[in-house]
């Protein structure tokens, strides 16, 4: 698989879920970063380089999670897959529709 096909997960956004999991925000079957590893999908840990990175990501809003991810895709040369219609609204070309 090349890596153009690959499905990467941040370890910002398995933090960002649990967050929200210990808020009550979502509801996550206890076993659900187990199924997230089993699946296939690789784990792209958080670099200097990507933290470095987050103070030149110019978003409308100071969402730190968004930030990082925006860092770690533009760092990385990837493409950020979101629903998220403010990132899909700013000027990056690598952020996608999911």
């Amino acid at each position: 698989m090349g890596i153009a096909d690959e499905l990467i997960c941040s370890a910002a956004s398995i933090w960002e879920i649990s967050i929200k999991a210990k808020k009550g925000k979502i509801t996550l079957p206890t076993t659900w970063l187990g199924m997230i590893i089993s699946s296939g999908i690789s784990l792209m840990n958080i670099t200097p380089e990507h933290a470095f990175t987050t103070a030149a990501i110019d978003l409308p809003h100071s969402d730190p999670f968004d930030r990082l991810l925006v860092a770690q895709a533009m760092s990385e040369q990837l493409r950020l897959l979101t629903a998220d219609q403010t990132l899909l609204n700013s000027a990056y070309p690598f952020i996608v529709q999911a």
